[in-house]
């Protein structure tokens, strides 16, 4: 039958089907209402079923876009990672590198009565910044150690459960304090349980970092080896420059008794019983006893009473004093270009400095752990470049620049409070082109602004939750005062 369209129903076509009667379609309109009570509920139905779909979609393509990001972002690493070895190997300086052992190189000093769990609660506590209670409050040690904070950094309450990111940069915020500089440092070791407690998940992450690197390679060395307490990413320094054929030298510095465990890893290590380098090895790293020195700072006049310093300023008082090495009580070196000497002319050594003098200094810089600079030779503004070829000009073959770099957590961007104490050799001699052809070299004490202004060319304050976390962050911290000391010298001032 054809149906035609009917007069009372202007709005509604009917389909033409020559198959299905007439009684079915009343039946379906008659069933309407009946359709429209259940109607609702399949909206219901199918909406969820959609939004299931979509989410599952979405998932997808979140995880698509996540591989894509991921892969652009190891394209983005191996770009950099390329650059930074690239910048390492083009340089031809001899690099001298001081590392400080505890919470610089070591996460956990038994000996010492820190844990790792102490440690790892401290490093968090040291780049947790809160503001200081009042605007008149200097950012000094000496001033902030007696403030209460109530305020993270960015204005949040500490009682709260919400805190900013760690800041992990040389400047500090203004009118803010690191956490472990305030009266609460009695605090730090048990921070993330405390008024750090939402910086707990980082703790977690740091926790695996250490422990995951060696969790999932097998070792023959006891679990108690100090391997399980040091920072896989110096390793890798060493590691890397010796594979890049750079020419260096490793001074551990330390004000405690860690030195033997710490010359017992490194020995292993270049042995090839790292679990994470089996196969290297480089005979010249093994440390062994005659290497490792006890630094003192002795009075020039033994009649001279040491009195305390609460400046600064070092004027008048590093005059009073020398640094000098012994070993089994038998002086090795005692001016400072001899100790340069020894020190240059070996691989690998260790240095165990003189805390008690440098506390009893009140932490000033030039009381704290000597290194010694030296002005970069005229040709050092060539020490990266190449020629046209890509290969090392003929300046930099004959290089012979030694470039010290100190390393160490408790450097501090405060001129009263700093471990380090940068000696600098002035050589005002304009017809040398090379002050190391001086047969000795005169040495000076930096005051404490003269010292900050050493970061990042020849002191270097290691914020150690990042190289827990990022294997190059040594090396990279190594090409970038390469790089400044070619472009800015070692002065200053």
């Amino acid at each position: 039958h054809k149906w035609k369209r009917r007069q009372f129903m202007p709005h509604r076509r009917i389909i033409r089907c020559s198959f299905i009667p007439l009684l079915f379609h009343y039946t379906i309109q008659f069933h309407f209402f009946l359709l429209q009570l259940t109607r609702t509920k399949s909206f219901i139905l199918n909406n969820n079923y959609i939004s299931k779909q979509y989410s599952k979609t979405s998932n997808l393509r979140h995880k698509m876009n996540g591989r894509m990001n991921a892969h652009d972002e190891n394209n983005d690493d191996k770009n950099e990672e390329s650059e930074l070895l690239s910048s390492l190997s083009s340089s031809t300086s001899r690099l001298i590198l001081h590392f400080d052992i505890n919470e610089t190189i070591l996460v956990g000093d038994e000996a010492g009565g820190d844990t790792r769990e102490d440690c790892l609660n401290k490093m968090i506590a040291k780049s947790a910044f809160v503001q200081l209670p009042s605007p008149r409050i200097h950012s000094t040690l000496e001033h902030t150690e007696q403030a209460v904070p109530t305020h993270w950094y960015d204005g949040s309450p500490i009682s709260g459960d919400n805190a900013p990111s760690l800041h992990t940069d040389w400047d500090w915020p203004q009118g803010c304090c690191p956490y472990y500089r305030t009266s609460f440092k009695k605090r730090a070791k048990q921070f993330t349980s405390t008024d750090g407690k939402a910086y707990l998940p980082l703790y977690h992450q740091l926790d695996q970092a250490l422990s995951h690197r060696t969790s999932h390679h097998q070792s023959a060395l006891p679990h108690n080896h100090p391997f399980h307490h040091m920072l896989p990413s110096f390793f890798h320094t060493l590691y890397t420059l010796h594979h890049l054929k750079r020419n260096y030298t490793v001074v551990l510095r330390t004000f405690g008794t860690d030195l033997q465990d710490v010359a017992l890893a490194i020995s292993d290590f270049a042995r090839g019983k790292h679990p994470l380098y089996p196969h290297f090895t480089d005979a010249s790293l093994i440390l062994h006893n005659e290497s490792l020195f006890r630094g003192r700072w002795i009075c020039n006049d033994p009649t001279t009473t040491i009195t305390t310093s609460t400046s600064s300023s070092c004027d008048d008082e590093y005059k009073k004093y020398h640094y000098q090495l012994s070993q089994n009580e038998i002086v090795i070196a005692r001016t400072d270009d001899d100790i340069v000497q020894l020190l240059e002319s070996k691989k690998i050594c260790g240095i165990q400095d003189d805390y008690p003098f440098w506390s009893q200094q009140n932490c000033v810089p030039w009381a704290g752990k000597p290194v010694w600079v030296t002005p970069p030779p005229p040709q050092s503004s060539s020490l990266v470049t190449t020629t046209p070829n890509n290969e090392l000009s003929a300046d930099n073959a004959k290089s012979d620049y030694h470039h010290h770099v100190f390393f160490d957590d408790n450097i501090h961007n405060d001129p009263t409070d700093s471990i380090v104490a940068v000696r600098y050799c002035d050589n005002n001699d304009k017809n040398k082109t090379n002050p190391r052809e001086e047969t000795k070299k005169m040495f000076t004490s930096l005051n404490g602004n003269d010292t900050i202004c050493m970061q990042g060319k020849h002191v270097v304050r290691v914020p150690t939750i990042d190289p827990i976390l990022d294997k190059y962050w040594f090396l990279r911290q190594i090409a970038l005062a390469e790089k400044k000391v070619v472009e800015d010298g070692s002065y200053c001032f």
